[in-house]
């Protein structure tokens, strides 16, 4: 019996080579491989990914392309075995995994374990019939070798998954009644690193899907299950799609007439367990941190904004910067079909913003941002009626007393009155929204009006001030990349509203209080922001006491970006996702706006 055919891992001790370890796939294979204790090397191409490969598991990395032999000469020297999985649509694919084959034999490694696809003899598909010539120039290198076959991946939805929520259409370029199987890549690593550490899977090619087949309609349907609301299917055309190649196009119409299934017997025999379900990874992404993309027009529009803003950065803090900082917000462009009026709710003045056809039982509390010194309701209005015509509920900005003249918990008390005051005027379904130092502020709401006769249906935060103590890695790690706040200027600000009274009390600060018994909360927050960790780490306690909660993070956005609608492109996308958020918990009819749908990622 060969060594390791009996669980044991005779390559522990050894370097294991993984081919894009920072990527979303290869990474998996670098955690499985971690979590077994294999020393990995990372080949990725460039110092940032290298990072990311090191955060995954991988012990060592090289820097390096495929393309280059002597960078993969490189990352060879001194490995036992490999684990390739190539770039999904290389035009020159087959060549280069056949020079990488060579190299790897020249190496002196022993094994190398291939991620092709289901079906590499469908020769119309270049995204599988690449695969097939570097099968064949492993088998003729006399490398041990495992061949695994993966069908579509769970992970390709998650791109599209926010899209998906906040539109309620489930669209890809090919027919939704054709089935297909899919499986979850996490399982393929888990058979890859099995295949590089033991002796079993040797000189075998296994098949690997998830149970079942399954159409667009029974996905869309399987997500409304799991978010709660409705989704339907519906087929994009290939000619609205501009980076659709011409074996982009073949696939589409290789997959409107025949699919691609497969059998779950050979995953499951190798796992000795049940694959994951698609359904539990649409439970982990509803639950999980979303990632947006950065554009290319919002990376534009951000340098832009960031050599406008740079010698105001950390300027706005004091009360003197109530007017400039007003003047700032109310550049936010009016919302259609909102009307505006002053009012007063239990005595806190503020305004209404109130879109047509709204239904009167539900309603929005919006706290503003402004780091409990500056910001006004009427400086909001706009920004606040975005809110509300997307989500066709009326909202009413409280105009909370300011620090320094009003130190806390003033703020506290003004936004549980406004809170009353909208229960005492007929709401029975109310949402909480806030900005910031309003956003930490809405958290901090949740825990006093819970109780009262009607509590909030959800909460939707962006950017939130959660932590007065000041102790998120954000604000140093981000500290550079933030082009409006400074650490020195939420220290002020925060002296200026405790006044001596302890940062962590949870009314203050709300990553400190007791989260059990929240209602859902959705947070966003830009990764060039200091106070991302205020988010993240809120969202990780919410989750941890049982709360439903949703944490979008857009890459490359500043503080509130969603206010700057109009200028980013990613402000446009998370005022849909908000107002889709409230209206799924309030039960109004949001205002449904175009949005475009992300083309499909395909393994490859």
């Amino acid at each position: 019996m060969r060594e390791g055919a009996l669980g044991f891992h005779p390559m522990t001790s050894k370097t294991i080579l993984v081919v894009g370890a920072a990527g979303q796939f290869a990474g998996l294979a670098v955690a499985a491989l971690n979590d077994r204790h294999a020393r990995v090397r990372g080949f990725v191409r460039n110092a940032e990914q290298g990072k990311k490969a090191r955060r995954l598991g991988a012990a060592e990395v090289v820097v390096g392309d495929l393309r280059d032999p002597r960078s993969v000469d490189a990352a060879l020297v001194g490995v036992d075995a490999v684990f390739y999985i190539a770039p999904a649509f290389l035009p020159d694919e087959a060549e280069v995994g056949q020079r990488f084959v060579d190299a790897v034999r020249r190496s002196g490694a022993r094994r190398i374990v291939f991620s092709s696809v289901i079906h590499p003899v469908l020769a119309e598909l270049a995204n599988h019939a690449a695969k097939a010539p570097v099968e064949a120039a492993i088998l003729d290198s006399g490398l041990e070798y495992t061949f695994l076959h993966p069908t579509l991946y769970f992970q390709n939805y998650a791109a599209a998954w926010p899209k998906v929520v906040a539109s309620g259409v489930l669209a890809e370029p090919w027919s939704s009644e054709t089935r297909f199987s899919r499986v979850d890549y996490r399982d393929v690593a888990e058979v890859a690193a099995i295949a590089l550490l033991e002796d079993r899977l040797l000189h075998g090619t296994f098949e690997l899907c998830a149970d079942g087949t399954l159409n667009r309609h029974e996905v869309a349907a399987l997500i409304a299950e799991v978010i709660g609301r409705d989704v339907r299917a519906d087929r994009l055309d290939p000619d609205t799609l501009h980076e659709a190649d011409q074996a982009l196009r073949r696939m589409f119409a290789h997959y409107d007439h025949h699919g691609l299934v497969g059998s779950s017997l050979t995953l499951r025999s190798i796992l000795g367990r049940a694959p994951r379900t698609l359904r539990a990874y649409f439970e982990e992404l509803a639950r999980e941190e979303i990632r947006h993309a950065l554009s290319d027009n919002d990376r534009r529009s951000v340098a832009a904004m960031r050599a406008a803003v740079a010698p105001l950065k950390g300027t706005m803090s004091g009360p003197d910067a109530r007017a400039s900082f007003d003047d700032v917000m109310e550049h936010t462009p009016d919302a259609p079909g909102v009307r505006y009026e002053t009012a007063r709710l239990s005595g806190v003045p503020g305004v209404w913003c109130a879109p047509d056809g709204r239904d009167p039982t539900a309603a929005i509390l919006y706290l503003h941002g402004g780091a409990y010194v500056l910001g006004s309701a009427r400086a909001y209005r706009h920004f606040a009626g975005q809110i509300a015509g997307r989500s066709n509920a009326a909202v009413f900005i409280a105009q909370y007393r300011l620090a320094p003249e009003h130190p806390f918990p003033a703020a506290l008390e003004d936004a549980k009155a406004a809170y009353r005051g909208l229960v005492e005027s007929g709401a029975r379904r109310i949402a909480i929204v806030g900005d910031s130092a309003g956003g930490g502020l809405a958290l901090a709401l949740l825990s006093v009006v819970a109780s009262g006769s009607v509590a909030p249906v959800a909460a939707v935060v962006m950017s939130p001030w959660t932590d007065f103590a000041l102790t998120g890695d954000s604000l140093e790690d981000r500290a550079d990349e933030d082009p409006l706040l400074t650490k020195e200027m939420l220290s002020k600000a925060a002296a200026s509203y405790l006044r001596g009274h302890e940062p962590r009390d949870p009314l203050a600060s709300p990553l400190y209080g007791d989260l059990a018994g929240r209602p859902p909360i959705q947070l966003h927050v830009g990764t060039s922001e200091i106070l991302l960790d205020d988010s993240r780490r809120y969202a990780e306690r919410a989750r941890g006491a049982g709360v439903e909660v949703s944490l979008h993070i857009w890459e490359g956005m500043p503080h509130v970006f969603a206010s700057s609608v109009g200028n980013f492109e990613a402000a446009e996308s998370a005022l849909i996702l908000m107002g889709s958020f409230i209206d799924a918990k309030l039960g109004t009819r949001p205002v449904q706006m175009p949005s475009q749908v992300a083309l499909p990622r395909v393994n490859g």
